[in-house]
């Protein structure tokens, strides 16, 4: 009585095509101080997205991201300013599902000293696509310090994207600079 083993077969000595990816942005703004504490803020995002060739192979599509958004930012005292900020934009893929997202946000700032400050921000998310509707909450912490030459920069967050089928796609981020 010998006993069978049996593996699955595995690709071996394979090698994928390195597909190139050409990112194109653009996020043109205008700021606009109201009265001495409030600024207003409105803008206008970009993001294209092109594969080359072996593109179809690895599944990979091209897309578009149009946006709009705009704000309100209120220096309530010398260290502590709060925000508001609204919105709207559509993710265009290839072949997938067109969508829109629509996000609202509120954050805090704070001067902690002269060389240390602190940010929060959280927010709801909504994508709405022909075949269904996703909700989702955003959030993002960062710190930075500044010493006579250089700045320490951290951000720990979570973006919420639209997906090419109608979903939300949670992009969670740390960053230490």
């Amino acid at each position: 009585n010998a006993a069978e083993i049996s593996t699955p077969d595995i690709n071996t000595n394979t090698t994928r095509e390195q597909v190139r990816r050409e990112l194109y942005r653009a996020n043109p703004y205008l700021r606009h101080d109201l009265t001495e504490k409030m600024q207003t803020e409105i803008g206008y995002q970009y993001f294209g997205l092109r594969y080359g060739s072996g593109a179809d192979q690895a599944r990979l599509e091209d897309s578009d991201t149009n946006a709009i958004y705009g704000g309100l930012r209120y220096r309530a005292s010398e260290v502590n300013a709060f925000s508001f900020r609204l919105r709207a934009s559509t993710f265009e893929p290839d072949e997938g599902l067109d969508t829109d997202n629509y996000e609202a946000t509120v954050g805090w700032d704070r001067q902690v000293s002269e060389r240390f400050n602190v940010g929060f921000v959280v927010g709801g998310s909504r994508v709405e696509s022909d075949q269904q509707n996703n909700n989702g909450w955003l959030f993002n912490a960062n710190a930075s310090y500044i010493k006579e030459s250089s700045r320490f920069y951290g951000y720990v967050g979570r973006s919420l994207l639209p997906g090419a089928y109608g979903d939300i796609v949670e992009a969670d981020t740390a960053q230490l600079n």
